[in-house]
């Protein structure tokens, strides 16, 4: 029993590790290609196609699914209760479809990052310390560390990242927007994949097209 706990411990941690590394991969490349953000775009419209194609066909064709979910990376990364679900990556590919086509892209990146790095922090948080819930299986601990971490995010970007400076002018959209995404992340009943970065971005853009 002991042994089962930790294994679960264990490949909770290595999916929220491989969360922050393919983000930030994905996010590096984004940055240091934004002269090129219409290839950009365009291949993440490819991938997301890919991603309906296989999850349409992996719940339509058994012995695809079990192949999907057999695959040497995927299946340790991918939680069992994924077999008959849409899988993680797949709403990972959408929300960053969405993000880096509707927003700006210093919003896109920014939202990317709250989702790449505060959801998973929070997430083994609260895993490991959330006793009291405030919503399904999110707990306060979880929800003061993603808020935290947003925060500390949008603090380091205000000193490197110039390119989003005019976005943190705003104080609303420096204090606020930590907030609107924790929100997000731990009340609203839909995939955190998409409402985290979907909704930070909306919240960002709307301040900014209301400050003109």
């Amino acid at each position: 029993m002991i042994l089962e706990l930790k294994t679960k411990a264990q490949l909770h941690l290595a999916r929220k590790l491989s969360h922050i590394i393919i983000g930030i991969i994905a996010i590096f490349i984004a940055h240091i290609l934004r002269e090129k953000s219409f290839q950009i775009q365009h291949l993440l419209v490819i991938l997301f196609i890919v991603a309906v194609i296989t999850e349409y066909t992996r719940h339509h064709i058994q012995k695809f699914n079990l192949f999907f979910m057999d695959l040497p990376l995927l299946k340790y990364l991918l939680r069992e209760e994924e077999k008959n679900k849409v899988a993680t990556v797949s709403y990972y590919i959408t929300s960053m479809t969405v993000c880096f086509w509707f927003y700006r892209w210093e919003i896109a990146i920014i939202s990317i990052l709250y989702l790449t790095l505060a959801d998973p922090i929070a997430s083994i948080a609260g895993h490991r310390f959330g006793k009291y819930k405030i919503y399904r299986n999110k707990s306060v601990v979880g929800f003061l560390s993603f808020m935290l971490c947003c925060l500390m995010i949008n603090i380091v970007l205000a000193k490197i990242y110039w390119n989003a400076s005019y976005l943190f002018e705003h104080k609303i959209i420096f204090y606020f927007t930590p907030i609107i995404a924790a929100m997000a992340e731990s009340l609203l009943p839909l995939e955190d994949n998409l409402t985290i970065p979907i909704t930070t971005g909306a919240f960002m853009h709307t301040i900014l097209y209301f400050n003109q």
